[in-house]
């Protein structure tokens, strides 16, 4: 490994001419190559921004409902909770998506299970 004469907190921004190796000591090209993906993700990145402001810009705000109901309710009731309700309402509903979550796996557990002994019970009936 090749030691660079650049600062302790080396950024994709600071290269430059100041960080050059040493005298007859070569530059690590995977240095090199991870410092032009880097340049490359971060202009794809802004790149992203630009056209989502873009087209923002271009469908602009009609002022309806939005999108997506809070905690995916959307009932009625919903309107006339207080804030205090809201609050409690949002750690119920990252309890139930995380059930949700657990019992998801479960059941994909299950399924494997069963396909296994429905494969082995197969074998054991012949109908392979």
């Amino acid at each position: 490994m090749t030691l660079l004469t650049c600062p302790a907190a080396f950024q994709a921004h600071d290269a430059g001419p100041h960080c050059t190796p040493p005298a007859g000591v070569q530059a690590d090209p995977l240095d090199a190559l991870f410092l032009r993906l880097k340049q490359q993700q971060e202009a794809e990145e802004a790149a992203e921004d630009r056209e989502a402001a873009r087209l923002a810009a271009m469908i602009g705000n009609n002022g309806g409902p939005p999108l997506v109901e809070p905690f995916g309710i959307d009932a009625p009731w919903f309107q006339f909770a207080d804030a205090e309700q809201i609050a409690h309402l949002a750690k119920i509903h990252v309890r139930i998506e995380r059930r949700k979550l657990i019992l998801a796996d479960d059941y994909e557990e299950r399924k494997k299970i069963r396909a296994s002994c429905v494969r082995r019970m197969r074998r054991a009936a012949g109908k392979n």
